[in-house]
């Protein structure tokens, strides 16, 4: 699947990272990675490095070509979302098609609402309680 973008790699399809994290650190967070990636999907900083020369030339030269160009690759992707993955990796993203018989159970979980019960647990906490400091840093005093 190709991605049309200055920062994508024409060859790998890699997105180079590297202008917002010039080197992965254990405290980032995927949540952090997906906020850059829409970021520069939203609007294309011309200042950054870019891996994909042929993009960069045509979004600051020919913008009526760039777009053909982005618009052909989002076809291109819908054509082939449900496709096998190609390479052997157990947590490649795949999607395969929406099926009522399987799926309308789940949406219907996710959109009906909740009865509320007092002083449930909902599951774990990343923060402390009574604070919003994480329990990875110690409380400040």
């Amino acid at each position: 699947m190709s991605f049309f973008h200055p920062l994508i790699h024409p060859e790998s399809g890699e997105l180079c990272t590297s202008w917002e994290f010039p080197e992965w650190r254990k405290s980032n967070r995927i949540w952090q990675l997906i906020q850059f990636i829409t970021k520069i999907l939203a609007k294309i900083d011309t200042k950054m490095n870019p891996v994909n020369r042929e993009a960069t030339n045509l979004l600051e030269n020919n913008f009526e070509a760039f777009r053909d160009r982005v618009e052909r690759c989002v076809r291109d992707s819908l054509n082939k979302v449900y496709n096998p993955p190609t390479l052997e990796d157990p947590h490649y993203i795949t999607f395969s098609p929406y099926v009522d018989e399987i799926h309308d159970s789940i949406k219907r979980e996710i959109y009906e609402p909740k009865e509320e019960e007092e002083n449930k647990v909902l599951g774990l906490s990343w923060v402390q309680s009574g604070s919003l400091q994480p329990f990875s840093k110690p409380e400040a005093r």
